[in-house]
């Protein structure tokens, strides 16, 4: 099953949950102060509050997945992995919209700095994603795809090479997560 997975895995991923916050507020603090300039106040509260709503979500996630684990209650927790995958997903969308609308409103090289942004959040994800790695993959294509098209619509050289490194950098990505996914397994 999609969602089903053992409880240590489990752990692993809510033992990361306070560390991945403070890498998600840290990260929005960084992208709200470079458009702040370009893009309307307006669209950045109302990104910030749907953002503030995943990180919530995500914190009360972990939260009661821990009580879960604690009585070693089976059924709840692959429920609630259930509701982290909506999260993420969640998650995913939130980022894409900041991502692509600071690209939208800033000016030009903009995209360069939305699309490492979005990498390095990718880089993170292998590490507090991985022991739930089918969650992880989802993230993953949900937060590079409108990427790789904003490289692909720009088309200049600059753009091209970094769509080129973006699908090296792919299978590497698949690679690590792939191999802390199986240390955690055994």
């Amino acid at each position: 099953m999609i969602c089903s997975y053992h409880p240590k895995l489990v752990q692993r991923m809510v033992d990361e949950t306070p560390k991945t916050i403070v890498g998600l507020i840290t990260l929005s603090l960084l992208l709200i102060w470079m458009f702040y300039d370009h893009v309307p106040i307006e669209m950045i509260v109302l990104w910030a509050l749907a953002q503030s709503v995943f990180i919530y979500l995500r914190y009360l996630n972990a939260k009661v997945l821990r009580l879960h684990l604690k009585n070693n209650d089976i059924q709840k927790i692959n429920e609630h992995i259930k509701y982290f995958l909506a999260f993420i997903i969640y998650s995913a969308f939130i980022w894409n919209i900041g991502a692509l609308g600071g690209v939208y409103y800033s000016p030009a090289n903009y995209e360069f700095v939305s699309i490492t942004m979005i990498m390095g959040l990718i880089s993170a994800g292998t590490m507090s994603l991985s022991p739930i790695f089918n969650v992880f993959l989802v993230y993953y294509f949900l937060m590079l795809t409108p990427q790789l098209f904003m490289m692909i619509k720009y088309g200049e050289s600059p753009h091209i090479a970094l769509l080129v490194l973006s699908f090296i950098y792919i299978p590497y990505i698949f690679m690590l997560s792939r191999s802390i996914y199986k240390n955690l397994l055994n």
